[in-house]
């Protein structure tokens, strides 16, 4: 059975029943918003997907409001749990004297805010398919999202200087982006993303 294509009602019915499968769908969905390059999480993806879960378990699943909306209310206690775990996470005190022999004192090894390869080739990959994906969009759409994205990455100052690029309205620009965002999440390779 493809969980990934059950309604979101039938989902949660299934994980409120216990059912082993929906909950290794959930584990996996966890998994997927944990390995996010974003988080630069210092525990594994896996141990913070298991804790989600056993948070879901714990308590969180009777507070869904809306079974139709379940996927999302997945995602925000996962989003909200990593976010929860580093304003948990103590400081480490590390001895500026590297040559201490005692376990309890290391030498000073900062850690690198760099992304590794593995983030990498993940960033790259997810640049592919967006590209692929704004390729298959009209020509008005292409140039929208492109400056959007430029908008979003900080080339523009607002984003009225944004529609005074297009010459139109920011009202405009703002309908035409939704409109063009929306078609860009139905293409496969895009949803694909999405959905993992």
């Amino acid at each position: 059975m493809n969980l990934s294509k059950l309604p979101n009602t039938d989902l949660h019915q299934m994980c409120l029943r216990g059912d082993e499968s929906a909950w290794a769908y959930i584990y996996n969905y966890a998994l997927c918003i944990s390995r996010s390059p974003r988080w630069r999480l210092r525990e594994s993806p896996e141990d913070t997907a298991q804790g989600i879960v056993c948070h879901l378990l714990g308590k969180g699943i009777d507070q869904v409001r809306d079974p139709n909306t379940f996927r999302g209310f997945v995602r925000s206690v996962a989003i909200n749990f990593i976010r929860d775990s580093f304003k948990k996470r103590e400081l480490q005190c590390s001895s500026l004297d590297s040559r201490c022999n005692d376990d309890n004192h290391h030498g000073l090894d900062p850690k690198s805010h760099a992304p590794g390869p593995e983030e990498l080739v993940l960033e790259n990959s997810l640049l592919q398919v967006i590209d692929k994906g704004l390729a298959s969009l009209s020509e008005q759409c292409r140039t929208s999202l492109t400056g959007y994205i430029d908008y979003k990455m900080g080339f523009y100052k607002s984003y009225a200087a944004l529609a005074k690029e297009f010459e139109i309205g920011v009202g405009t620009l703002s309908s035409r982006v939704t409109r063009c965002l929306d078609q860009l999440r139905q293409v496969k390779t895009i949803q694909g993303w999405m959905e993992a």
